[in-house]
Parts: structure tokens; C-alpha cells; sequence
């Protein structure tokens, strides 16, 4: 009830626990885990018969990838509107903690920067299913020349480092915000120049 939203809630924590539980299981597949990298660049991962780690194992950390998204828009969502429509009477915007401020900051990046990620995901998810978005001209020992032509593979690495870049200040702010606030608690000063840390 703290949230604008705790429907939008409840929805992300089960995105977000659905998500850990495929892409933990991938882990313990007989045709192996996911190994087309941590960037999951094409072609090894739009082609299941790529290696032995781009079968099963890869389409369920797409699944899980595309979840885990899902739930970290809605919850990025349900941030932005509870601290824009609940603070409580008399909390400007201006008087609002740096943890807070570095929480709002993380959900708007991350709700600029996931939807990227989330299309890159669904159109690999479609190459592996027969579809040519990111991949062109495929050659492969025993099998020969694929049937697949017209895609980019640097397409999906736009795709990936549109949320890649941002991703780092969204991982650190809400530190940042804490580490600010916890200092200034324990040192029992005020935070110096808390409108340019804004």
C-alpha cells in the first residue's frame, strides 16, 4: 500500500522471481547452460545448432532475460509514479532524500534503456525460430549455407549497448544515494551541495 501501485507490485516481484527461477534451471540442462557469451551476440545465439550451449540452455535465459525486463519496467514504473504522486505533505522535490533522488534517476533510466534490450530479445528469440533479423549470409561446417540473409548481427549490438552504457549508472546510483545519506547521518552534517548532487 506504500506504492502507487501495489498491483504493478506484486506483478514485478513474480516477474522478477519467475525469471531467476528459468534462468537458475538453464544452468542444469543436458544440453548445457547458455554460452554464447554475456553479450549473447548473434550468431551463436540465434542459431540453436550453433554449439552445444546455443540450444535449450540459451532459449530459456532469452525467456528468463525477457522477464526479468518485464519486471524491472514495472517496477521502474511503479517507483516514478509513487515518488511523483505519494510524498507526503509538505515533501518538495527539492527537500526529497539522495537515496530517493537515486532511486527515481535508476527507474528512469532503466525505463529509457530495458525496452531496447527487451526488443533485441524478442526479435533473437524469432531468429532462433527461423526469422533473419540478425543474421546474414550463414555458413556452417556439416550443415552448409543457411537459409538466412538480409540481417545485421551489429544490429543487435546497438540494441544490447543502448541499455549496456546506461546500465552502469543504473547499478551504481542507488549506491551512491545511500552511501550520501548514511555519511551525512553518521557524520551528523548536512550533505554539502545537495542541489548539485541532484
Amino acid at each position: 500500500r506504500d506504492m502507487a501501485s501495489p498491483f504493478m507490485n506484486m506483478l514485478s516481484y513474480w516477474f522478477f522471481f519467475a525469471a531467476s527461477l528459468v534462468i537458475f534451471f538453464s544452468l542444469f540442462l543436458a544440453t548445457g547452460p547458455a554460452s554464447g557469451g554475456w553479450t549473447l551476440y548473434p550468431p551463436l545465439s540465434a542459431l540453436p545448432t550453433a554449439m552445444s550451449g546455443s540450444g535449450t540452455g540459451m532459449t530459456m535465459l532469452l525467456i528468463g532475460l525477457t522477464l526479468f525486463i518485464v519486471s524491472s519496467l514495472l517496477g521502474g514504473l511503479n517507483y516514478i509514479a509513487t515518488i511523483i504522486n505519494m510524498r507526503t505533505e509538505g515533501m518538495s522535490m527539492l527537500r526529497m532524500p539522495l537515496t530517493v533522488w537515486a532511486l527515481f534517476f535508476t527507474a528512469i533510466l532503466g525505463v529509457l534503456a530495458f525496452p531496447a534490450l527487451l526488443a533485441a530479445g524478442l526479435l533473437l528469440m524469432f531468429d532462433r525460430m527461423g526469422t533473419s533479423f540478425f543474421l546474414s549470409e550463414i555458413y556452417m561446417t556439416g550443415l552448409g549455407a543457411m537459409d538466412r540473409f538480409g540481417g545485421s548481427p551489429v544490429m543487435f549490438q546497438h540494441l544490447f549497448w543502448f541499455l549496456g552504457h546506461p546500465e552502469v549508472y543504473i547499478i551504481i546510483l542507488p549506491a551512491f544515494g545511500m552511501v550520501s545519506e548514511i555519511l551525512a547521518n553518521q557524520s551528523r552534517k548536512p550533505i554539502f551541495g545537495y542541489k548539485a548532487m541532484v
